[in-house]
């Protein structure tokens, strides 16, 4: 807090300046003790004759290699991104009394971290690329429940950003610009994606616990997007499929899953959908039951959960 003692309001031109006067330093309430401004380590900074913003001399000593949390707290912070959980968890709680379930570990990710100059891309890859992220989420035996242990992948649930961004890729939804910059993508309260996001906020971190309440789940089965994006008159990817000539009923439910899943259908799931679709004669019936099939892909808990 000393960083950011010590700053005087003065009005220059009309404009409020901040001035840093005198050393950083704090008084500690209901005593004489004063603090002179001090890092996470106990070192305390050396303050050059020229006077030098505090605020930014703390700023450079964070990401530095002379702090010993930086590497680890943002380390942990990407491997809560993959895993749904830190290696110290709470993500935010450094402390004697939250151990990280694999310390040797975490001190490897950060020195590899800190030896590629902070690369978030190298770390990024580092733990796409192990072994362990690779894991498949079906249990195998009882001690995989144990998430901490990282026996298999947890089953995480997407944030409202991922789910969006998932739903406008597989059904090709398209943002309209703004009429004053055509450039420009709208973003304001009433925007499709403002609403979905207003609808799936979440204020917990905890990605492996996912409580869809039960106005997102209708919102997914009964929302205007969801309907839009499964209808000729809207949805592009939709149209693309249904009115595309010269292919068969399977080669059309294959393209469905690809759009979705980004995987074609197991023999079972692809026989079943066929006969479902063909038992329909008229183009009208065909089409809502490509329309069902779509539907249920989207709503799918394959499509809505990682892993």
């Amino acid at each position: 807090a000393a960083f950011f003692s010590n700053i005087d309001q003065q009005q220059q031109n009309g404009q409020n300046v901040r001035e840093v006067v005198g050393k950083p330093q704090i008084k500690i309430p209901d005593t004489n003790r004063l603090v002179d401004a001090t890092f996470l380590d106990g070192v305390q900074p050396e303050w050059d004759k020229e006077q030098v913003n505090p605020r930014l001399r703390l700023s450079e000593w964070v990401t530095s290699s002379q702090n010993p949390y930086f590497a680890k707290a943002t380390a942990n912070r990407i491997w809560s991104l993959f895993f749904g959980r830190g290696i110290i968890d709470p993500v935010d709680d450094f402390s004697s009394t939250n151990r990280a379930s694999h310390p040797e570990l975490l001190n490897l990710l950060a020195t590899r971290f800190q030896e590629h100059q902070y690369d978030l891309k190298y770390l990024i890859r580092e733990i796409t690329n192990s072994q362990t992220y690779q894991l498949s989420s079906r249990q195998t035996d009882p001690s995989q429940s144990r998430v901490e242990w990282y026996g298999k992948m947890p089953t995480r649930g997407l944030t409202a950003e991922q789910i969006f961004a998932n739903l406008v890729q597989a059904t090709g939804f398209f943002r309209q610009t703004t009429e004053s910059n055509p450039l420009l993508i709208g973003s304001g309260a009433d925007t499709p994606q403002a609403e979905f996001y207003e609808l799936f906020k979440s204020d917990s971190e905890n990605q492996l616990d996912p409580k869809a309440s039960i106005l997102q789940a209708l919102a997914l089965m009964n929302g205007s997007f969801i309907t839009n994006a499964t209808s000729l008159e809207q949805s592009d990817v939709f149209t693309a499929i249904v009115d595309f000539p010269e292919i068969s009923v399977e080669k059309k439910i294959e393209a469905f899953y690809l759009s979705t899943l980004s995987r074609f259908p197991t023999e079972t799931e692809s026989a079943r959908l066929t006969a479902y679709v063909s038992a329909e004669k008229s183009d009208e019936n065909r089409t809502h039951a490509y329309s069902d099939l779509f539907w249920a892909l989207l709503n799918s808990s394959e499509f809505l959960l990682n892993h």
